[in-house]
C-alpha cells in the first residue's frame, strides 16, 4: 500500500495520467478510483471511505437524549453528571431497541 500511496500522492503510474488528472476534478470520487485506482489495497480503502453516507441522526439523538435529561429542573447538575446520565440513557434505549 505505501508505494501505491506514494504515486498517489506524487501523481506517476495510472495516477499521473493525463485522463486521470483531468477526471479528479470532473467524476465522483467512486467512479474516479474504480476507473483509476485498479484493485490495490488503496483503491479499496478509498471507495470504502468514500461511500461512507454522511449523517447526523446520531447526534440528533445524542443531543435530544441531552436536552430531556438537561432541562429547566435540573439544569443545576454538573456537566461529569449530566454526561453519565447521557450516557446511560442512550445505551439503555439502544439495549431496548434492539432486544425488542
Amino acid at each position: 500500500m505505501h508505494g501505491e500511496l506514494g504515486k498517489y500522492f506524487t501523481s506517476t503510474g495510472v495516477f499521473g495520467s493525463l485522463h486521470a488528472m483531468e477526471d479528479r476534478d470532473r467524476l465522483d470520487v467512486v467512479t474516479w478510483w474504480d476507473m483509476y485506482g485498479g484493485q490495490g489495497l488503496l483503491a479499496k480503502l478509498a471507495k470504502k471511505v468514500h461511500s461512507q453516507v454522511a449523517n447526523t441522526s446520531s447526534a440528533k439523538r445524542r443531543w435530544s437524549t441531552h436536552s430531556f435529561i438537561l432541562n429547566v429542573r435540573r439544569n443545576k447538575l454538573n456537566e461529569k453528571w449530566v454526561e453519565s446520565l447521557v450516557f446511560v440513557h442512550y445505551n439503555l434505549r439502544l439495549l431496548t431497541h434492539y432486544c425488542e
